[in-house]
Formats: C-alpha cells, sequence, structure tokens
C-alpha cells in the first residue's frame, strides 16, 4: 500500500505532471497528442486475427454502489408487420443516462473535471470554459476523428496472482510494471493503457462496494513519465482526501 501524501504533497505532484502550455493554449485534445500519425501506422500493423472485441460494460437498469445507473428507456414506437399497408416491422426507444459513473462505459473529456484552483484544461478560468449549453472548451467534440493507436491491456490481479484487486487497493507503479512483465511488453509514448483490476470478479463473488480500487498520485506519475495516451479500464482513480472533497465523499 502506498503511503498517504498531505494535500500539499498532492498539489505539488499535480503541478509537476501539468500539461498546461504543452501544447498550447487552444489545445483540447491533452494526452492524445502523443498519438502521431507514425504511432498509428504502427499501431494498425500489429494487427493479427482481426478479431473485433467490445470493452462496453453491459448497460443494465440495476444500480449499486459503484454503478449508480440512471437509465430512462421509453419505447417509442413499435411498428408490427402489416399485410395491409406493405410496411416492414420496425421498433424505436429513446434512452437518456447519466454517463458520468463506474456503470456507464464512457471516455472523459479534458473539460470534464477542472483544478481545485477553479482553472480549466490548460489554465484558463473554468467558467470561460462552460456555459448553459455545456462546454464550450476541452469536450469530446475534439476528439471527433477518433482514437487510434495501441491498446495494452495490463492485468493487475492476474500478475499478482489473485482474482481481483481488493475496493481499497491503490495500484502502484509496482503493480503496473508487474503486469507489463506478465504481459511480457513494456508501454511507451502513445499507447492507451487498457487496465484490468477484475471488479466485476469482485462484485459477483462479494457483492457491491462503495469503494474501488484505482491508481494512485504514484500511478499517475508514472503515466505521465510514459506519456501515455489514454488510461481506460475497470478501475477508476484511487480518491485521494482532495479527490474526496470535491466529488463530496469521506477522505
Amino acid at each position: 500500500m502506498a503511503a498517504s501524501r498531505t494535500d500539499e504533497e498532492l498539489e505539488a505532484l499535480a503541478a509537476r505532471l501539468s500539461n498546461a502550455g504543452r501544447w498550447g493554449p487552444a489545445d483540447e485534445l491533452g494526452t492524445l497528442n502523443h498519438i502521431t500519425a507514425d504511432k498509428r501506422i504502427e499501431a494498425a500493423a500489429l494487427v493479427r486475427s482481426g478479431l473485433a472485441i467490445s470493452l462496453a460494460r453491459p448497460l443494465v437498469r440495476e444500480s449499486a454502489p459503484t454503478s449508480a445507473v440512471e437509465l430512462d428507456r421509453r419505447l417509442m414506437a413499435v411498428g408490427l408487420p402489416d399485410e395491409r399497408s406493405g410496411l416492414p416491422p420496425f421498433a424505436a426507444d429513446y434512452l437518456g443516462l447519466e454517463t458520468h459513473q463506474q456503470g456507464v462505459t464512457h471516455l472523459d473529456a479534458v473539460g470534464h473535471v477542472g483544478g481545485a484552483d477553479g482553472s480549466a484544461y490548460g489554465g484558463r478560468p473554468f467558467a470561460e470554459a462552460l456555459d448553459d449549453e455545456g462546454l464550450r472548451f476541452g469536450s469530446v467534440f475534439a476528439q471527433r476523428d477518433g482514437i487510434v493507436s495501441r491498446g495494452v491491456l495490463l492485468d493487475v490481479p492476474a500478475a499478482l496472482g489473485v482474482a481481483w484487486l481488493e475496493p481499497t487497493h491503490e495500484i502502484s507503479p509496482a503493480d503496473l510494471e508487474s503486469a507489463e512483465r506478465h504481459a511480457g511488453l513494456r508501454l511507451g509514448r502513445g499507447d492507451v493503457l487498457v487496465l484490468r483490476a477484475g471488479i466485476e470478479a469482485r462484485e459477483r463473488a462479494s457483492g457491491p462496494s462503495a469503494l474501488g480500487p484505482g491508481p494512485g498520485p504514484d500511478a499517475a506519475a508514472w503515466m505521465h513519465d510514459r506519456e501515455i495516451a489514454v488510461y481506460a479500464g475497470d478501475a477508476s482513480e484511487h480518491i485521494t482526501s482532495i479527490g474526496a472533497r470535491i466529488l463530496g465523499r469521506a477522505a
């Protein structure tokens, strides 16, 4: 377990890891800038079987502490076969959901969360990036061309010889490097890190928990130093004291 950090230490680390201004004041891509044309070509050359595999969790109505699904589904229209009109059968529905939680697979934009000082990505005031219509700066629209790079699955529980990580486990650089050795590869600039913590397996065996494992501040520094383009997986960040206050949770 990593040693706890003070708020001051976390703020200093955040300043070191900040990419504010790194790619200019108008940048909205963040670490996606690590994915170059050469990186895409390199990634495409790795395809062997052509098998497509979804990384999405099934969308269900049932809620749990780690999957607080708010799903509004309405069947808008159903057309059954009609021999008289000759129209084919059809169906249409409406879906509304709150995406920013563990139960809905999604990718955050750089404008999703601001800094503790009230700044948005790049250092501008958050109030300048947001209005009543939504984000005017740092939205997912910047990712409209898609994300193509090498995806690397790191199965931390498998590397540590367990079925899953416990809810209080803070994933460390040592854990990530153990998973690298287990996979027989090394992550580098422009890679997409897909991390498995085994949360669904644990929930099936033990039931849901309000807490969950995730990368800690040291793991965030590791990703920054490796120039990882995207972090994804079944585990969100390990909640720090500052993060707990931002999210309204008990530290």
